[in-house]
């Protein structure tokens, strides 16, 4: 028996199954292309005194199917991680864009790195250079002078 052939005869088989394992249609259709598609690439290790194709190509699409939902676990996992990023950025969204912005909202979640803000303050573009040291001092002694 030839691959198109035991595609041909068991496509409904597998999708039955895969509409059975998954309790959804639609994904059992694209779980079912899936299979097939493992299938084709795994046609060389098909034994038929082992088994029957029909029983090997349910058993792929068994593997593909719990791969497609360890797959959509680890992606909820991810997003509800994620999650919490989201409402650091939007409360720190003055200190930075990007990974930076996204990275530091993670950290100043931390109580313990709560002083963090003041120190950024002074990270402005007026503080970096080669004048950096001078500026700053120039400005701790006019603060001294004010008495600040």
């Amino acid at each position: 028996m030839t691959f198109a052939q035991a595609a041909e005869r068991h496509l409904d088989d597998v999708y039955g199954y895969l509409a059975w394992f998954t309790g959804d249609r639609t994904a059992a259709e694209d779980l079912a292309a899936e299979t097939f598609e493992r299938a084709l690439r795994l046609w060389h290790r098909f034994d038929p005194e082992r088994g029957s194709a029909r029983t090997w190509l349910c058993q792929v699409a068994r593997t593909v199917a719990l791969d497609h939902f360890r797959s959509e676990r680890r992606r909820t996992r991810r997003e509800e991680l994620a999650a919490p990023l989201g409402s650091n950025r939007d409360r720190h969204a003055n200190i930075g864009e990007g990974l930076l912005g996204e990275a530091l909202g993670v950290f100043l979640g931390n109580p313990r790195l709560q002083g963090l803000p003041a120190v950024l303050e002074t990270a402005g573009p007026e503080n970096r250079g080669p004048d950096a040291n001078e500026v700053r001092k120039t400005k701790e002694i006019r603060a001294r002078a004010i008495g600040g």
